[in-house]
C-alpha cells in the first residue's frame, strides 16, 4: 500500500529527513574536527582531569553564550512558537564554572547574525546537537571525575531524561519553519557556526 503523500505527518517526516540529511552532510567533517579538537577530545577519555574539564567549559561558554543570545533574540523578535528559554544552557554552564571555582571568561564574539528561519535552524542544529552529544560526555564526567547535575556536571547533562524528546521536538519545529528554499541557509549557518567554534577553540589552546 502506498503512503498518502498528502498526509501532514508524511510531509513533516519527509521535511525532517531532508533537513537532517542536508545538515549532517554539510557539517560532517566539521563535526568530526570539533569532536577531536585538543580542548574537547579529553572530555571522553578515561584520564580526564579537572583542569582539562575547566578549560573546555570556559572555552565553550565564551562562544556559546553569545550564540544563545542571538538565537533567543531572533525567536523573540519573530514571535516564533518555540520555548527557547527552557533550552538555554548557559546558566548550567555558569553553575559548573562556579562549582569549579573558575572565573567567567570574556565572550569570544557577538554571536551569529541570524536573518532568516533557515539560519535559525542551522544555529539551533549545532547547539541542540551538542545537548544530545553532551550526554556521552556526562557519563565520562560521572565516571572519571565523580560529577553529576548537582556537582559541576549540569551543562553536559543536557536536558536530562528529556534530552531525546527535546531533540525530536527541535526537528518538528525546524520542519515547520524552514521551507525547502531555506535549507541552504540552514546548512551555511550551521557550517559557519562550527567554523567559529573551531577557530575560537584554537585561540584558547594553552
Amino acid at each position: 500500500m502506498k503512503a498518502d503523500i498528502h498526509h501532514p505527518m508524511v510531509k513533516e517526516n519527509d521535511t525532517v529527513a531532508v533537513l537532517q540529511a542536508e545538515l549532517r552532510a554539510a557539517t560532517r567533517d566539521l563535526h568530526h574536527r570539533l569532536d577531536h579538537h585538543p580542548l574537547l577530545a579529553p572530555l571522553v577519555r578515561s584520564g580526564l582531569s579537572m583542569a582539562d574539564y575547566g578549560l573546555a567549559l570556559q572555552a565553550l561558554f565564551a562562544i556559546n553564550a553569545p550564540t544563545e543570545e542571538a538565537i533567543s533574540g531572533y525567536i523573540d523578535a519573530q514571535g516564533l512558537p518555540f520555548d527557547y528559554a527552557a533550552r538555554r544552557r548557559m546558566p548550567d554552564l555558569l553553575a559548573d564554572l562556579e562549582y569549579l571555582g573558575l572565573s567567567t571568561p570574556q565572550l569570544a564574539w557577538n554571536g551569529p547574525n541570524i536573518r532568516s528561519s533557515g539560519q535559525l535552524v542551522g544555529c539551533l542544529y549545532v547547539l541542540e546537537g551538542s545537548a544530545l552529544g553532551g550526554r556521552v560526555i556526562f557519563k565520562q564526567l560521572q565516571s572519571a571525575l565523580k560529577l553529576d547535575e548537582q556537582t559541576g556536571g549540569r551543562f553536559f547533562a543536557g536536558y536530562g531524561e528529556q534530552t531525546m524528546p527535546m531533540w525530536q521536538a527541535f526537528w518538528t519545529f525546524a520542519a515547520e519553519i524552514c521551507p525547502p528554499e531555506q535549507i541552504s541557509d540552514a546548512t551555511k549557518a550551521a557550517s559557519a557556526l562550527f567554523e567559529e567554534i573551531l577557530a575560537h577553540l584554537d585561540r584558547r589552546l594553552p
